[in-house]
């Protein structure tokens, strides 16, 4: 019999996708997911194996809810509509083509080819931006609309899409650890609603991602009290510590988490699809004043 994977890594990308769920206010699916989150996380002598039919189960029960839920609305006819599907290899001969033809063929029709199976990143972010909103409006705090800085990007959804989905979780952990309640930013002397600044570029084949919030910074020392001793030894510097932030799976146990609060191994998921891209991170960060993360990611 095969064995069991670990606890983190059945659980690292199931945060994610309930961070996207509840960015489309799918809230119902986010607490099953949660609810599965608790199963795997329960101390008890079962295996993973024998809990996995009945956490399968919740979870194709929230999806077909939350379907029907939509085709009420949307009708059944847009199940009907007709979607063209080709191989990837057959686009990739495609490209050729019009790199070979490129110059006798319409710029616009260049653009749309070259587009195809690509990720709009500026729509991306603001989507997550979005989501931010709206879930600070749910949790009692307040936070200015955000505006994507940058231009244009269009990036592989094969190769990027898990990294950049996986950003939901710095906009998540902003709203949720970061930006303060109006009350609590105004005591100090803040501005009650919250901001958070985002930006994008590439540079010598380098995409740069960097996410910046106004909220409550990150505090050193409770941070270096949460490494292992083998940890304080490998981050000689506030600067590797502060990307310990990355590595604190280990708090998957965490049982007074919630859907929004989470258990930490979300930054974990997007450090893992990080390096997955070949990418580095930096955290900058101040008590009081408000926390940076600076992606950066070789795109060529």
């Amino acid at each position: 019999m095969e064995s069991t994977p670990p606890k983190e890594e059945l659980l690292r990308p199931i945060p994610t996708f309930k961070g996207l769920f509840m960015q489309v206010c799918f809230d119902g699916l986010a607490d099953d997911i949660h609810y599965c989150e608790d199963q795997v996380n329960l101390d008890d002598t079962l295996e993973w194996v024998e809990r996995m039919p009945t956490i399968l189960a919740t979870l194709r029960t929230g999806l077909k809810r939350e379907e029907d839920e939509l085709l009420k609305y949307l009708g059944v006819s847009y199940e009907s509509v007709d979607h063209l599907l080709f191989p990837k290899k057959t686009y990739n001969e495609l490209l050729g083509i019009i790199d070979e033809f490129e110059t006798s063929l319409s710029p616009a029709l260049v653009t749309r080819i070259r587009g195809v199976g690509k990720i709009n990143l500026e729509e991306l972010l603001k989507r997550h931006a979005s989501g931010a909103v709206f879930q600070a409006y749910r949790l009692g705090k307040q936070l200015n609309e955000v505006d994507i800085v940058g231009e244009c990007i269009l990036l592989d959804s094969e190769r990027f899409g898990p990294f950049l989905f996986s950003l939901v979780h710095v906009f998540r952990n902003a709203v949720v650890h970061g930006i303060g309640t109006p009350d609590y930013r105004e005591s100090l002397q803040k501005n009650p609603f919250g901001t958070l600044k985002v930006s994008q570029k590439v540079e010598a084949g380098i995409l740069s991602i960097r996410i910046e919030d106004d909220g409550s910074g990150i505090d050193i020392g409770k941070l270096r009290a949460r490494l292992s001793p083998q940890q304080r030894q490998a981050y000689v510097s506030p600067e590797q510590e502060m990307c310990s932030l990355f590595e604190l799976s280990q708090n998957t146990d965490n049982h007074d988490a919630d859907k929004y609060s989470g258990r930490v191994i979300g930054l974990s998921a997007v450090k893992q699809e990080l390096d997955k891209v070949g990418g580095s991170v930096v955290v900058e960060s101040e008590v009081g004043v408000g926390t940076t993360f600076i992606f950066n990611v070789p795109v060529l």
